[in-house]
């Protein structure tokens, strides 16, 4: 669809095929996607982007968020710029950073009120 994805490639298979990241519902994101970072174990990726189809939350949505990724789920990534009543954060977010075993994910935002 001509912008940026996240990809995944499992380097000890080096035969599979890389594995789209930045999709929902089995659709890629609509926009690019960047700054992919893994987590140690390889479970989980978190990744910026200004998609608005890859969470319901987005739809809407013109500024960078930040997203988590769970390798091998079906439900698509977690919105993790998200505020409190579940909507996305109002400014941008972006310079992910997701922990060793990928649960906590650290990124700058200019919304003042996600906590």
């Amino acid at each position: 669809n001509n912008v940026r994805q996240i990809y995944l490639k499992d380097m000890s298979n080096l035969g599979a095929a890389p594995v789209l990241v930045s999709q929902f519902q089995s659709s890629a994101g609509n926009k690019d996607s960047f700054n992919p970072t893994i987590s140690a174990d390889g479970a989980r990726i978190a990744f910026e982007t200004l998609s608005t189809n890859l969470h319901p939350a987005l739809a809407g949505n013109s500024t960078f968020q930040v997203m988590v990724a769970n390798r091998g789920s079906s439900t698509g990534p977690i919105l993790a710029s998200d505020r409190a009543d579940g909507t996305a954060a109002h400014g941008k977010s972006a310079q992910a950073s997701i922990s060793d075993n990928g649960r906590y994910v650290s990124f700058t935002s200019q919304d003042l009120t996600l906590a």
